[in-house]
Protein backbone atom coordinates (compact mmCIF):
# COMPACT_ATOMS: atom_id res chain seq x y z
CA UNK A 1 0.00 0.00 0.00
CA UNK A 2 2.94 2.31 0.65
CA UNK A 3 4.03 2.14 -3.01
CA UNK A 4 0.48 3.03 -4.09
CA UNK A 5 0.50 6.05 -1.80
CA UNK A 6 3.89 7.11 -3.14
CA UNK A 7 2.58 7.23 -6.73
CA UNK A 8 -0.70 8.88 -5.59
CA UNK A 9 -2.92 5.94 -6.52
CA UNK A 10 -6.55 6.48 -5.44
CA UNK A 11 -7.89 3.74 -3.12
CA UNK A 12 -10.55 2.54 -5.58
CA UNK A 13 -7.90 2.12 -8.29
CA UNK A 14 -5.68 0.20 -5.87
CA UNK A 15 -8.45 -2.38 -5.50
CA UNK A 16 -8.67 -2.78 -9.28
CA UNK A 17 -4.89 -3.08 -9.59
CA UNK A 18 -4.87 -5.76 -6.90
CA UNK A 19 -7.54 -7.72 -8.76
CA UNK A 20 -5.49 -7.44 -11.96
CA UNK A 21 -2.46 -8.91 -10.19
CA UNK A 22 -4.56 -11.77 -8.78
CA UNK A 23 -5.95 -12.49 -12.25
CA UNK A 24 -2.46 -12.42 -13.74
CA UNK A 25 -1.11 -14.78 -11.08
CA UNK A 26 -4.02 -17.14 -11.75
CA UNK A 27 -3.26 -16.90 -15.48
CA UNK A 28 0.36 -17.85 -14.88
CA UNK A 29 -0.69 -20.89 -12.86
CA UNK A 30 -3.21 -21.97 -15.50
CA UNK A 31 -0.52 -21.26 -18.08
CA UNK A 32 1.45 -24.20 -16.78
CA UNK A 33 -1.05 -26.38 -18.64
CA UNK A 34 -2.55 -23.95 -21.21
CA UNK A 35 0.42 -22.16 -22.75
CA UNK A 36 -1.52 -19.39 -24.50
CA UNK A 37 -3.13 -18.29 -21.23
CA UNK A 38 0.26 -18.21 -19.54
CA UNK A 39 1.70 -16.14 -22.38
CA UNK A 40 -1.21 -13.70 -22.19
CA UNK A 41 -0.75 -13.39 -18.42
CA UNK A 42 2.99 -12.77 -18.84
CA UNK A 43 2.28 -10.05 -21.43
CA UNK A 44 -0.24 -8.45 -19.09
CA UNK A 45 2.13 -8.51 -16.14
CA UNK A 46 4.96 -7.07 -18.20
CA UNK A 47 2.73 -4.18 -19.28
CA UNK A 48 1.51 -3.73 -15.69
CA UNK A 49 5.04 -3.43 -14.33
CA UNK A 50 6.24 -1.16 -17.17
CA UNK A 51 3.42 1.18 -16.15
CA UNK A 52 4.33 0.75 -12.46
CA UNK A 53 7.94 1.74 -13.13
CA UNK A 54 6.66 4.70 -15.14
CA UNK A 55 4.40 5.77 -12.27
CA UNK A 56 7.35 5.74 -9.87
CA UNK A 57 9.49 7.73 -12.29
CA UNK A 58 6.65 10.24 -12.84
CA UNK A 59 6.59 11.13 -9.14
CA UNK A 60 10.41 11.14 -8.99
CA UNK A 61 10.50 8.27 -6.51
CA UNK A 62 13.89 7.23 -5.20
CA UNK A 63 15.61 4.13 -6.57
CA UNK A 64 14.75 2.26 -3.37
CA UNK A 65 11.06 2.76 -4.16
CA UNK A 66 11.39 1.84 -7.83
CA UNK A 67 13.50 -1.30 -7.40
CA UNK A 68 10.63 -3.67 -6.46
CA UNK A 69 8.74 -2.71 -9.62
CA UNK A 70 11.90 -3.07 -11.71
CA UNK A 71 12.54 -6.50 -10.20
CA UNK A 72 9.00 -7.67 -10.90
CA UNK A 73 9.25 -6.28 -14.44
CA UNK A 74 12.42 -8.31 -14.97
CA UNK A 75 10.72 -11.47 -13.70
CA UNK A 76 7.62 -10.83 -15.83
CA UNK A 77 9.73 -10.20 -18.93
CA UNK A 78 11.77 -13.35 -18.29
CA UNK A 79 8.56 -15.37 -17.89
CA UNK A 80 7.28 -13.94 -21.16
CA UNK A 81 10.57 -14.64 -22.95
CA UNK A 82 10.60 -18.27 -21.85
CA UNK A 83 6.97 -18.78 -22.90
CA UNK A 84 7.50 -17.65 -26.51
Amino acid sequence: MKAAETVHCPPNLCTVLGLIKIAAATGLIVGLTVVKIGTAAAVGLSIYFVLAVGAHIRVKDRLKGILPAIGMLAISAATLATSL
